[in-house]
């Protein structure tokens, strides 16, 4: 889950070691690519204020610690959203996807993982 995609490419220009005042330049220019590829009509839709949409429905948003695409600064900007029923874990794990391998075709063999959606379903659903 990425708040912004935006905030997504400077996070990622500045995990490699881009300077701060370099990163604040380069926001209206990604901010203006956005707008060609995806259209003016949706440079809006942003997941941070997009999320607050669900009107009260249940929400479960996982991330990986070290995730190799999606810095974690992103997940945690997710977490200051205000909107009721979203709910947050954190796996320590590396990899951007949270199930790997034979689990992603199997995730009742990530008992952690298993557990956590199975609850959350239980409860919400």
């Amino acid at each position: 889950a990425y708040a912004s995609f935006t905030d997504t490419f400077i996070d990622n220009m500045s995990n490699l070691g881009f300077p701060n005042f370099y990163l604040s330049l380069q926001r209206p220019f990604i901010n203006q690519y956005i707008h060609h590829q995806v259209g003016r009509e949706n440079k809006d839709i942003i997941p941070s204020e997009q999320i607050k949409n669900l009107d009260g429905r249940p929400a479960l948003i996982l991330h990986a610690t070290e995730d190799d695409q999606v810095p974690f600064k992103s997940f945690e900007r997710l977490k200051k959203t205000t909107a009721p029923n979203l709910h947050f874990h954190a796996f320590e794990r590396s990899s951007h996807f949270i199930l790997e391998g034979e689990q992603f075709l199997n995730p009742t063999q990530d008992e952690p993982y298993y557990q956590l959606i199975l609850t959350f379903l239980n409860t919400y659903f």
